[in-house]
């Protein structure tokens, strides 16, 4: 497997969005927060890859449950490495 941290603008292939592909956000609340105050898709606005995930959970192409939080993964309440 790969690790890729993205803490810049971004945009992802149909590839990176497959179920299969773990999405480990930094501040889920924080991602939620800003779609709510932008134009639709967000990630226009706002393009970086938590946005976008919101947008994908929007539109039906993820679902909830595929978000994982790095909070919970670092606290040991989630798995790091799952291969």
């Amino acid at each position: 497997g790969a690790f890729l941290a993205m803490p810049a603008l971004c945009e992802i292939d149909e590839a990176m969005k497959a179920p299969d592909v773990r999405k480990v956000l930094d501040n889920t609340g924080l991602y939620e927060a800003w779609y709510e105050e932008v134009p639709k898709p967000a990630h226009r606005t706002i393009p970086v890859i938590g946005v976008k995930f919101t947008d994908m959970l929007a539109e039906g192409s993820m679902k909830r449950e595929e978000l994982e939080d790095l909070g919970a993964i670092v606290a040991g309440d989630a798995p790091g490495r799952t291969n």
